[in-house]
């Protein structure tokens, strides 16, 4: 009786202790787009031939490469759905498990959402719909359980005026993890082809979120494409993120400059989530950002060694790379999705994955 009981109580606690990490994953799917015309929207390279309003949309685009693009592409329900499984296989990761939030970067809309939702089993998905003249808008999928649940969500619209375009809102989820609250940004700032002035705004918005959240006893985190460069000055996440008022600490910077962590496991991932052929240029737009009271060691705590790119293989290309050190070796760089009909096709995104596990 006594040797079943430990027994029972063993496995209760690894039970518990299982149940206690949180995984969360942010990834730019690239345009998902669904195959319907929104109004409004410049969606028409999405749509399938035929559809009534492709020709015309098409025919407005005032780039040729863009608008022979625009032309080319039959963007029907089997491309649609060869993307969408492309997706679902990198989220996978080859028989891992799912992470517990998901937060996506280009999707279109609700019915992709849905189609996501449905191919990998989450029950709560959200979406903005933000003033991005092509359509695209951020979401996230969550596996609700009993430590984890949904508060509540919120679009943080970014006034137009203010940019030189309008681009897509922030998303904010508040999630109750254990007995703990965390508040999640979800981001897709401005391209490189607007001005850093319109990145700064941006993070100027979500500063302001954080800083209250801290006020109030909330944990914060950011993820998402923030589509900054190291070279920016000022930069929009060095001097309005972390090094600002709102202390937010670069989770992958903390992982490569922890000295506690192996070469060996820094190696084993690509060195950015995103890569520019130009220049062989590594380029950290992907991010995952939270407030220093998830790494002070009490409660709720982000598990640093967690910190992950994933590179799948059949989505992926072979290539070399330099760490910190200069020493040279192996690794995969991101293979855009390119369909060759039938749905046949390579590639999924041309940005990997980011993710970072928590515990209580």
């Amino acid at each position: 009786m006594y040797k079943l009981i430990c027994s029972l109580l063993i496995a209760f606690f690894s039970l518990n202790l299982s149940a206690s990490t949180f995984e969360i994953m942010s990834y730019n799917v690239e345009n998902l787009f669904d195959t319907y015309h929104d109004e409004h929207h410049n969606d028409f390279e999405y749509l399938p031939f035929g559809h009534p309003a492709k020709e015309e949309g098409c025919r407005n685009i005032e780039n040729s490469y863009y608008r022979g693009k625009c032309f080319r592409n039959n963007w029907d329900m089997m491309q649609f759905n060869t993307k969408l499984r492309t997706i679902v296989d990198v989220v996978r990761r080859e028989g891992r498990e799912l992470p517990d939030v998901l937060a996506l970067v280009e999707v279109e809309s609700r019915k992709v959402m849905e189609a996501l939702a449905d191919e990998l089993g989450y029950e709560h998905f959200y979406i903005t719909d933000g003033q991005d003249e092509r359509g695209i808008n951020v979401g996230v999928l969550v596996n609700v359980s009993a430590q984890l649940s949904v508060i509540s969500y919120e679009e943080i619209q970014l006034n137009s005026s203010r940019l030189k375009k309008p681009t897509r809102n922030v998303l904010e989820v508040t999630l109750k993890i254990g007995g703990e609250v965390l508040k999640i940004y979800i981001n897709h700032w401005p391209s490189q082809n607007n001005p850093t002035s319109d990145r700064i705004y941006a993070a100027e918005m979500v500063r302001k979120k954080v800083i209250k959240n801290s006020e109030n006893g909330y944990h914060s985190m950011v993820v998402g494409d923030l589509n900054v460069k190291s070279s920016e000055s000022p930069n929009p996440i060095e001097n309005i993120l972390v090094n600002g008022a709102s202390k937010m600490i670069d989770v992958e910077s903390e992982f490569r400059e922890d000295p506690t962590i192996s070469e060996q496991l820094k190696r084993s991932i690509p060195p950015s989530s995103y890569y520019y052929k130009r220049g062989n240029d590594w380029t950290h737009l992907d991010r995952i950002l939270v407030s220093p009271s998830l790494l002070n060691g009490v409660g709720t705590d982000v598990e640093l060694e967690s910190f992950d790119i994933f590179a799948h293989s059949d989505y992926s290309t072979p290539t070399r790379a330099r760490d910190d050190r200069g020493v040279n070796y192996d690794t995969h760089k991101p293979l855009r999705f390119n369909y060759h009909g039938n749905g046949r096709s390579e590639g999924a995104s041309d940005h990997f994955p980011v993710s970072v596990k928590l515990s209580l």
